[in-house]
């Protein structure tokens, strides 16, 4: 029968002794260990890659090996955005979940992730803020939004602002949590997303469980933690979705026009 070989394994059969050239003490083997299982960021990949243990979270939606291949050192940088389309997503909380702003540019039929912004217990105001200076400055042709619960209004409102031609509320029903979870999933399986090489980030997109029900229904859910409830999870997600069907181009004014302007005749 075939054996799993371990990390340990390999360093009890001289791997350490091979790179270092020279025979190791039981205590530079075990600092090597150490240092390995920290680089890995995670304890679930320390313990499927290195200690061939299953994880209990192998019903994940998104599994690490897709994450990680679509990591990329260039992403989530502001200062690399070009010319391409741009489109976002947006995932609000009030209290204990994070609110997420994701946008994204198409390079060719990469949606490249242009910044991420994380914001926790913001006021309504702060984040009505900073959807305002995301939308000036990326001019997205469509902009998701969570309009579940507590988005009604804000959805309302960014609709009045920015045009509901621009806008689309999305409300997370089962069968568009679905959708929205499968749409993320095709683009890590094709490598047709980059994302920023973030532990956090990579936690929340590999956080999601897609489980099924007696009834045959299927479900997604994340535990929730002190870093969120998977919200970087869905607000990509609703990225990825806005940048899906088609989207008229959009002639922009500034915030400060488009709320003031009939001030000056407009």
């Amino acid at each position: 029968s075939l054996h799993t070989v371990t990390i340990f394994d390999a360093v009890r059969e001289g791997l350490l002794d091979r790179i270092r050239g020279r025979p190791t003490t039981g205590q530079e083997k075990a600092a090597w260990l150490n240092e390995e299982r920290q680089s890995c960021g995670s304890e679930d990949i320390w313990l499927q890659e290195y200690c061939c243990i299953p994880s209990d979270m192998n019903d994940a939606l998104l599994p690490w090996d897709f994450i990680l291949a679509c990591e990329d050192a260039r992403a989530g940088k502001p200062e690399m955005a070009g010319t391409g389309n741009f489109f976002v997503g947006f995932d609000m909380a009030r209290r204990r979940d994070l609110s997420i702003i994701w946008v994204c540019e198409t390079v060719g039929n990469v949606l490249w992730t242009r910044e991420v912004v994380r914001m926790q217990n913001a006021p309504f105001a702060a984040q009505d803020e900073e959807l305002a200076r995301v939308i000036d400055r990326y001019k997205p042709l469509r902009v998701c939004m969570d309009q579940t619960g507590m988005g009604e209004k804000p959805v309302e409102d960014a609709k009045r602002r920015y045009g509901e031609h621009r806008i689309e509320g999305v409300l997370f029903t089962a069968a568009v949590k679905q959708e929205l979870a499968f749409g993320l999933r095709r683009k890590f399986e094709d490598r047709h997303v980059r994302i920023p090489i973030d532990q956090d980030m990579r936690q929340s997109h590999h956080a999601v469980k897609k489980t099924t029900t007696a009834a045959g229904n299927v479900r997604f859910d994340s535990d929730r933690t002190g870093a969120g409830h998977a919200d970087e999870f869905w607000a990509h997600a609703l990225a990825v979705h806005a940048a899906s069907g088609p989207a008229a181009v959009i002639e922009y004014e500034t915030v400060k026009e488009r709320e003031f302007g009939h001030f000056r005749g407009y």
